[in-house]
């Protein structure tokens, strides 16, 4: 099975740090971009210049995605090549409506983390073996017809 890249925005790091772990474990590459390093991310994004490589699943928090009414989900899913990757929202409570609004973007999932760190672990080995196991990530490599 091929290596997954996987690029972690940001988020809570103990969280991230488990969910990083157990993709890991699962036989991912993990790459952070840090939250200083987030505007400029977000820039190339917009300029639809095709990258020199892409990952094969974003992960962001909530927070993150949803700053600023949502700029960085915005522009993530309405941009070429990102729109066609797999984007999971990590929120650490219910919210319904931000959800619903998740996922008419087009974003591929929104997991809620548990309150208690001890099922922490759990969702993260569920989260990986998903992800990196049970579900066919695509390969868009820069010079694919998107």
């Amino acid at each position: 099975m091929p290596v997954a890249r996987t690029i972690w925005l940001l988020g809570d790091a103990a969280q991230f740090e488990v969910l990083t772990s157990a993709l890991r474990e699962h036989g991912a590459e993990v790459e952070r971009i840090p939250a200083d390093g987030l505007h400029a991310w977000l820039g190339e994004v917009s300029s639809e210049r095709a990258p020199n490589a892409l990952p094969a699943l974003l992960v962001v928090s909530a927070e993150t995605a949803w700053a600023d009414d949502g700029h960085f989900i915005r522009t993530v899913c309405s941009h070429q090549p990102w729109r066609f990757l797999p984007l999971v929202v990590v929120a650490s409570e219910d919210d319904p409506v931000r959800c619903n609004q998740t996922y008419d973007l087009g974003a591929a999932g929104w997991v809620v983390l548990p309150p208690h760190a001890s099922d922490l672990g759990e969702l993260a080995a569920t989260f990986a073996r998903y992800w990196l196991r049970t579900t066919l990530l695509p390969d868009i490599g820069p010079h694919a017809r998107l």
